[in-house]
């Protein structure tokens, strides 16, 4: 799994048998990114690609064998993000860490 654009070589990434990206019509968008490369020079195209919500759905199969090699790219959930700093929150208020800050007077939704 990768985080950033450029951390492994194209031709690591080709040699892998299954790919899988977050959303592919945003991922080929973003020219850094090895998956928009090879799809780009022609050795790799949509079929050949898994989205993991096809994953998570079960409309492809992720790991069909133990030895078999996988690369994911992904350009990063928000909701992620959310889930994430929510615990860093939550460890921070279970420790006694931190200050709390006033954001506003009153929310815009009230």
């Amino acid at each position: 799994i990768n985080m950033a654009s450029n951390e492994v070589h194209i031709d690591v990434v080709e040699e892998m048998d299954g790919y899988f990206v977050d959303y592919w019509k945003q991922m080929i968008t973003y020219k850094g990114k090895v998956i928009t490369q090879m799809y780009e020079k022609g050795s790799i195209s949509k079929e050949d690609v898994t989205e993991i919500s096809e994953l998570v759905l079960g409309k492809k199969p992720g790991r069909k064998h133990a030895k078999q090699s996988l690369y994911c790219s992904s350009m990063g959930i928000g909701a992620l993000d959310i889930m994430v700093a929510y615990q860093i929150f939550q460890n921070a208020v279970e420790m006694k860490l931190g200050t709390t800050a006033k954001l506003w007077d009153n929310p815009m939704w009230e």
